[in-house]
């Protein structure tokens, strides 16, 4: 008998290892859920849409930052930095910052002025308009080196094919074969970089799709935030900045320096490509 129960705490043990190696079973407790800063915080938000509510997850950057303060040239993408986007940018976080269920990703390296620099700026202005940053954790959703170890981003997906929510998913020329992998039912092609130039323009092609309760998929750079403010002020709707959580998957080469490798983010997501789909 004892032997019998061994076998089993043996076999059951392996399993639970197995499947979180796998990233099938998430590691999350409810405190956790609750924590913007807690990588799980992503159920929290699939949740929140899966009952209906629309939410809305934006990151101000390194990137937004030197915009904002001025500084001359552009970001690691090539988005030009020049003043009328800087004071949309800051006009953006105002008002994201006072709507509800509304997250924006705090910066996290000390690289380009340090962590305390990036987030401590964005609060100085939110407290000077009697706002408050809703921080959340910046790779929130985010297919960086740790979200190998979870299954949230594996949900999030799983989600995005399942909504009968209307996919809109706006990015460059070389992320477009996402519209495939998310099943969604529009893709806005925007330039490759420094949109913010003609944006009435880029923001009429995507309002023309637009219906209550769309979710909104954008990887578009610098200008996402003022995108994605301005489309919540007139419309009830999801909106989720990806950033370049999927340019690896997308054009099979990274636009980030990463630790983990192709074959991971494939066999992460294994269960989701669309036939055809060339990895």
């Amino acid at each position: 008998m004892k032997s019998r129960k061994l076998f089993f705490f043996v076999l059951v043990s392996m399993q639970l290892y197995l499947n979180f190696a796998n990233a099938k079973v998430p590691v999350a407790y409810d405190y956790d859920r609750q924590n913007p800063m807690h990588p799980c915080f992503l159920l929290t938000l699939i949740s929140k849409m899966e009952l209906g509510e629309n939410v809305i997850f934006t990151k101000y950057g390194d990137g937004e930052y030197q915009c904002m303060i001025g500084e001359q040239g552009h970001n690691c993408d090539y988005d030009s930095y020049h003043p009328w986007l800087a004071r949309e940018l800051e006009k953006a976080l105002i008002s994201l910052c006072s709507k509800p269920n509304t997250y924006i990703g705090k910066w996290w390296t000390s690289e380009q002025g340090g962590t305390s620099a990036v987030h401590e700026y964005c609060n100085t202005i939110a407290s000077r308009n009697g706002v408050v940053v809703p921080w959340a954790w910046y790779h929130l959703a985010f297919n960086g080196d740790e979200f190998l170890d979870y299954n949230y981003m594996y949900q999030f997906v799983k989600f995005i094919i399942n909504t009968k929510r209307k996919k809109i998913l706006v990015c460059n020329h070389l992320n477009s074969r996402m519209t495939s992998f998310f099943r969604a039912d529009v893709y806005v092609e925007i330039p490759t970089d420094s949109w913010s130039f003609e944006y009435s323009k880029w923001k009429d092609a995507l309002e023309q799709h637009l219906e209550k309760d769309a979710l909104v998929l954008i990887s578009a750079g610098l200008c996402s935030k003022v995108l994605i403010n301005d489309i919540t002020n007139k419309h009830e709707i999801s909106c989720v900045d990806l950033g370049s959580s999927f340019d690896w998957l997308a054009r099979r080469k990274p636009s980030r320096s990463q630790d983990h490798i192709y074959a991971q983010e494939v066999e992460y997501y294994k269960d989701f490509f669309p036939l055809g789909w060339e990895k």
